[in-house]
């Protein structure tokens, strides 16, 4: 008969297997990625300078012609599709060659309200009923507030999309005295097919038909670079709910206290606020 203790060993050396796994995994996908991002970058940089001379030359074209407007309608589409290019290669390039983020301690609630304020008129607009929650007293944490907007203003826009009749968007932070600061993201839209969660991380994945399947590849870089966790749960039909977890370790000593929001609930041009308790 075994004993209890004998049980529990066994339970952690299977834990300790699994978790093994996960890291040799996480691994090889980082060299994977690392070799699509070089090889990337090489077509990047070729595509730059043809498309350079397609835009000088097409804009000398617009200028030294007597163009009909049906003419400059489609002078406009090819100025369109440029910039749609340049837009690709930008997001190829800063996933292969990074920006180094310039940690200092911030407030992940004021990157919240930052990102918020931003894109409320894209919120109303989209028929977003948002709804937000704030801890009070989150401490400081260690980061890059450019970067981490940019993550949030992404899954923001990921989350709308994801609605494309309106829905409800809740925004929230917490504190968990393990795991650290938390940031959650959820969207009552259509949700993302279990055959996609695997890959909905890899560079130029996507099901959108405008998507270039950079985003969120960028923003889990992003994230892992500030030591930081970002976690998908999603039922198809209901719902996608994004997590940003912090570690305990990436918050300066001594802490300082948040500002809390403005207390209670309501609502401002349609976002919801409610204070903790």
């Amino acid at each position: 008969m075994l004993s209890p203790f004998a049980g529990r060993a066994h339970t952690r050396a299977g834990e300790a297997t699994t978790e093994a796994r996960k890291l040799e995994q996480r691994l090889q996908q980082s060299e994977r990625l690392k070799a699509l991002g070089t090889l990337a970058a090489g077509i990047a940089h070729e595509i730059r300078n043809p498309l350079a001379t397609i835009n000088f030359n097409t804009q000398m074209l617009r200028r030294e012609l007597e163009l009909l407007p049906a003419q400059q309608e489609m002078l406009e589409d090819v100025f369109e599709q440029i910039r749609k290019m340049d837009r690709i290669i930008q997001q190829v390039l800063h996933f292969a060659r990074p920006r180094d983020p310039q940690f200092v301690p911030g407030s992940l609630n004021e990157v919240v309200r930052h990102c918020l304020d931003m894109s409320k008129m894209y919120l109303i607009k989209a028929h977003a009923e948002v709804s937000v929650d704030l801890q009070p007293d989150l401490p400081p944490t260690v980061m890059d507030f450019n970067q981490i907007c940019q993550v949030l203003m992404n899954l923001i826009i990921n989350s709308v999309e994801a609605m494309p009749g309106g829905g409800k968007l809740r925004i929230s932070t917490s504190l968990d005295q393990e795991q650290g600061q938390i940031f959650d993201i959820h969207d009552s839209g259509i949700g993302i097919l279990d055959e996609d969660k695997g890959r909905i991380f890899d560079p130029f994945f996507t099901r959108k038909p405008e998507g270039t399947g950079m985003g969120l590849s960028i923003s889990r870089q992003i994230i892992e670079k500030h030591g930081a966790l970002m976690e998908l749960a999603s039922i198809p039909g209901e719902g996608t709910t994004f997590r940003l977890i912090f570690p305990v370790g990436t918050s300066p000593r001594p802490a300082v206290p948040d500002q809390p929001p403005e207390p209670s609930a309501k609502t401002v041009q349609g976002v919801k606020t409610k204070k903790k308790k």
